[in-house]
């Protein structure tokens, strides 16, 4: 579920193209040309700035306002995403039919967790996409994760097989296939793919991390503690491996146990979002939120460095932003059946 941060400097060089034999319209190709490459330059707020003072706000075209999007988002992808969002969907509101404003646009409401609106305008992409397949970035994996969120599975599939089909070299994509089918078929398949996924590309950690993520959704901690262990053994120092560990020590009751593996996990690295987000689970449900909330922020900020994000004040808040993560409802459902048990 990769390659949007591949998307945003193809999308960002096709920016260039396009000029006009007008002289204001050369003008301001000039000033999209030059703020681009502030921006490839890593010069982000300057390039915002540059756009913004020399382009007179009526001669704010969809190019102004995708460019100023596609800025927003090099800048701080999650910070920044309401910003850009609202930039990508003036951009596709003054030009509805640009394949890459309306990929960009279905992106932005895949992180805003809106896939409905992903759904839309991702569609709209393939449209297009499939009247010109010859470009350099396809929308199916945008597409796939805005139904896999919905719970649309067989809209999933059909969505990676045809990823799979463009670029058959990608192992992302073999492991979205295993994840997607384990919804519909079960285990085997995601046993499958994810060894196909990794026969591929056997130095990405980040394939054991989802597969043992799916395995304990799905509710075999065995073979998930089986799993991480072994990669334990290569390299005790995989903090990935404890934060998951104790994530099912912490599911099935030895909430102390699962502390000691999420200190583990902690020493070894302090800004892993997963053992941030874990630590936030086991003091939620401890009664401590001051503290669950600190490490909710924390992971954020794991995520996201160097910005200002508003903090949560309440358990109410707390469980709505966690609403779709399914680790976090599993262990919910746990807590809710041990206080059901007890009246």
């Amino acid at each position: 579920m990769t390659g949007s941060k591949l998307f945003i400097v193809i999308a960002a060089l096709l920016i260039v193209i396009g000029c006009s034999k007008k002289l204001d319209e050369e003008e301001l190709e000039a000033i999209i040309q030059h703020s681009l490459q502030l921006a490839l330059e890593g010069k982000h707020k300057e390039a915002i700035k540059y756009v913004e003072e020399n382009t007179p706000p009526k001669q704010r075209g969809f190019r102004y306002y995708y460019l100023h999007g596609l800025v927003l988002q090099m800048e701080s992808p999650l910070y920044n995403l309401q910003k850009y969002n609202a930039d990508y969907l003036k951009a596709y509101e003054l030009e509805p039919d640009n394949y890459h404003i309306l990929v960009s646009l279905g992106q932005s409401y895949n992180i805003l967790a809106d896939w409905e609106n992903a759904v839309i305008y991702l569609e709209k992409a393939v449209e297009i996409y499939t009247q010109n397949p010859n470009k350099k970035s396809d929308p199916y994996n945008s597409l796939f994760s805005a139904y896999y969120s919905l719970d649309e599975f067989e809209k999933a599939f059909i969505a990676i097989e045809r990823a799979i089909e463009i670029t058959p070299d990608k192992a992302w994509n073999y492991l979205d296939k295993g994840l997607i089918l384990s919804q519909l078929e079960g285990l085997e398949p995601l046993i499958e793919y994810y060894q196909k996924a990794v026969s591929m590309d056997p130095e990405n950690l980040m394939f054991p991390k989802y597969y043992g993520n799916r395995l304990i959704e799905m509710g075999l901690d065995d073979m998930a503690i089986e799993h991480f262990n072994k990669f334990l053994a290569i390299d005790e120092n995989y903090y990935w491996a404890y934060a998951d560990l104790g994530y099912i020590r912490m599911v099935n009751g030895d909430w102390e146990g699962g502390k000691e593996y999420f200190d583990r996990s902690y020493s070894i690295l302090h800004d892993d979002p997963l053992t941030l987000m874990y630590l936030a689970f086991y003091y939620y449900f401890q009664g401590n939120l001051p503290k669950a909330l600190d490490f909710q922020l924390d992971y954020r900020l794991s995520m996201e460095k160097s910005v200002l994000i508003y903090g949560l004040k309440t358990a109410e808040e707390f469980e709505e932003y966690f609403a779709d993560d399914k680790l976090f409802q599993r262990l919910k459902a746990v807590v809710d059946e041990m206080k059901l048990a007890t009246l």
